[in-house]
């Protein structure tokens, strides 16, 4: 109760300078590095990235919990049967409630105030779509958020889907609090200074962080979960969003799965001519290759190894300076998106299950 006391206070303070903005905006979306706003056109490809992938599960009958100052609900609720939208901050949902005042053919808009763990008053299997994007982070604990998608699976019906947006990667704490660390660090801050910064960054992280593996372990308490897809975020913006967060999809119900007729270990950038040529030639319907090393974290990869192999007495400065003389490698996922596009297949990019540095797993999929 304390830390959703903590939540709410903080997001109707940050609302409430946006009840009279023409339109959503993206305030209180600022850089862990830098503490500034992060850039409208990343925030944009961000929202445009989620905005289709949402879109791809065909959702009409909607409930959106956390739905915020409606970046999501302003965009779909026109285009759906049925919208229900709740959230914790006051500040939102009445900036949403004035702005559904504005409109025109949205009576079957509902905006309401409360808890995410309050389904209340809803029937279930009486919607086809769940959201909850860049909301779980807020969660107190995690059986707060077993609770939530418990309730959240009972109320979609079979066919329909959760969909979990931008969630945090637990496994990549440690690489993302010591990038941050480093970056901010003075010149003269010792790599012992440094080291214990990042520890304690770690250790006072209030935000709920997931490891992937849970959500593909959701099936073991879940039996209506009949598939988990865990994908990589889309963009070609390099910032902390594409990085270290990821979406996931519940399919409730029975559905269907595909197994790779090919599989193939990452063994350089000379694959992807091979990848490439097999799709273009359609050999196979469905092709896997895992453990593809991840160009978006390289460089906090390095930082964190760099950092962690420091003797004590060295300081930021030399090591920020190490980390631009260092080799950055790996694969852009965008690069595997736009090759399936190329050639007509569906991709998708997950992360490699219990990878420590980010590594991913592609599937190309021949759904023609």
């Amino acid at each position: 109760d304390e830390r959703a006391g903590e939540w709410k206070l903080l997001f109707d303070e940050t609302y409430k300078s946006v009840e009279t903005a023409e339109g959503p905006t993206f305030v209180g979306w600022n850089s862990s590095y830098t503490k500034a706003p992060i850039p409208e056109e990343e925030m944009r490809e961000w929202l445009a990235g989620t905005i289709e992938r949402i879109a791809e599960l065909a959702p009409s009958r909607v409930l959106e919990i956390g739905c915020g100052v409606g970046l999501l609900l302003r965009h779909f609720a026109p285009i759906c049967e049925v919208y229900r939208g709740t959230d914790l901050s006051a500040s939102a949902v009445a900036e949403l409630q004035h702005w559904l005042r504005t409109q025109s053919g949205l009576s079957h808009v509902d905006i309401v105030q409360r808890d995410a763990a309050d389904f209340s008053d809803m029937e279930s299997a009486s919607v086809d779509t769940v959201v909850l994007n860049s909301v779980i982070q807020y969660f107190p604990d995690c059986d707060y958020l077993v609770d939530v998608l418990r309730n959240a699976v009972a109320l979609v019906q079979p066919g329909g889907r959760v969909f979990v947006g931008d969630i945090r990667h637990f496994g990549l704490m440690p690489v993302f609090h010591a990038s941050v660390q480093l970056y901010q660090a003075a010149p003269h801050v010792t790599a012992e200074q440094l080291k214990d910064r990042v520890a304690r960054a770690v250790a006072q992280d209030k935000e709920l962080v997931i490891d992937p593996r849970f959500f593909t372990a959701l099936r073991e308490c879940f039996p209506q979960i009949g598939a988990v897809d865990v994908l990589l975020k889309r963009g070609r913006t390099d910032n902390e969003l594409t990085r270290y967060r990821y979406d996931v999809v519940l399919h409730v119900g029975e559905a269907a799965t595909v197994e790779a007729e090919e599989t193939l270990e990452w063994n350089g950038g000379g694959l992807l001519a091979d990848v490439s040529a097999n799709l273009q030639a359609r050999r196979r319907a469905s092709i896997r290759i895992n453990n593809v090393p991840n160009k978006r974290l390289a460089h906090d990869l390095a930082a964190s190894k760099i950092l962690e192999a420091a003797d004590a007495h060295r300081n930021a400065g030399e090591l920020r300076q190490s980390l631009e003389e260092s080799e950055i490698d790996g694969e852009h996922p965008e690069t595997f998106w736009a090759l399936g596009q190329a050639h007509g297949f569906e991709t998708n990019i997950s992360w490699a299950a219990g990878a420590p540095e980010g590594r991913f797993s592609v599937m190309f999929i021949d759904r023609a």
